[in-house]
């Protein structure tokens, strides 16, 4: 129960990661005494022999030292191919003992996708051309994760993020309009250079590339939490998180731990017994 492994080395695997290791090792520190950090192994298993692939290589470099500073095991070059409610399988027949895993790999293609008769890249993803035209299909349009867009600034396809899916959106609706109102000569191309990418890994350490400048470190950790703050829906909204963020640099994180098992009315005394057998502490994150 004290085994938490978190699969996928991407941004998605790295954020969690390092804030469940955060959470999970201070809270253990603060409040149960009776368990050593020893006992407590926090696993990231990644398919390839590097994270962060979408950002940088160096950038993934700084972001593993700093993990495995704060004590994550990394298990790399793997792939996780079953689990049940109390194991991991490794592809290398290797069996991990743990009660959590975290899936962040990133999405696949459906089926749906997969099957269509269009060209497809590695990915299965359809490939499109600069108007986000299925090209052997007139009138046929793709975007967003199902989509393969060539960036013609690297020479590869768009990742599949948000902030390229919503200017595709943008796109693509100008386009269908255009063809609708039969000035397709008004059609646009999409062209987008990606603004950047951040990552926060836990303990104010953060990774990021704005506008094609890296940056690692605390001012990278603030640079993300001053970007996803200037992004929240509403000014009331805004204020809130900015406080709890304030509050958080000073106090310690509020938790609630359920200390006994409560005999539940209703059930058999066998059932109880059972489940007072089997029950542990648990922690509920309240903020």
């Amino acid at each position: 129960m004290l085994t938490f492994v978190v699969v996928g080395g991407g941004f998605n695997g790295i954020e969690t990661v390092g804030e469940l290791t955060d959470f999970v090792k201070d809270t253990v520190r603060e409040y149960y005494k009776n368990i050593s950090m020893s006992e407590i192994r926090i696993l990231l298993i990644n398919s390839s022999d590097k994270i962060l692939q979408q950002a940088d290589e160096e950038l993934g470099r700084f972001a593993l030292k700093k993990l495995k500073e704060m004590g994550v095991e990394f298990i790399m070059n793997t792939h996780v191919v079953g689990a049940t409610p109390n194991s991991v399988r490794l592809d290398n027949g290797r069996i991990i003992p743990c009660y959590t895993l975290v899936w962040s790999a990133g999405v696949t293609t459906s089926d749906i996708i997969k099957n269509l008769e269009c060209v497809h890249d590695t990915q299965q993803r359809i490939i499109t051309n600069d108007y986000l035209e299925v090209p052997e299909f007139p009138g046929v349009y793709a975007l967003g994760d199902c989509a393969s867009i060539t960036d013609h600034h690297t020479g590869k396809p768009y990742p599949q993020t948000a902030q390229h899916a919503i200017r595709e959106g943008k796109v693509l609706a100008h386009n269908i309009i255009s063809v609708i109102n039969q000035k397709e000569n008004k059609k646009i191309k999409f062209n987008y250079k990606t603004k950047g990418m951040m990552a926060d890994i836990g303990k104010r350490n953060g990774v990021a590339i704005i506008f094609g400048i890296k940056l690692h470190g605390f001012i990278a950790w603030w640079m993300w939490r001053t970007y996803y703050l200037a992004n929240m829906p509403t000014i009331s909204k805004k204020l809130e998180v900015m406080i709890d963020w304030t509050f958080h640099l000073f106090f310690k994180r509020d938790v609630a731990m359920i200390k006994r098992f409560i005999a539940e009315p209703g059930l058999s005394s066998t059932w109880n017994d059972e489940i007072a057998k089997n029950a542990d502490h648990f922690l509920i994150k309240t903020s």
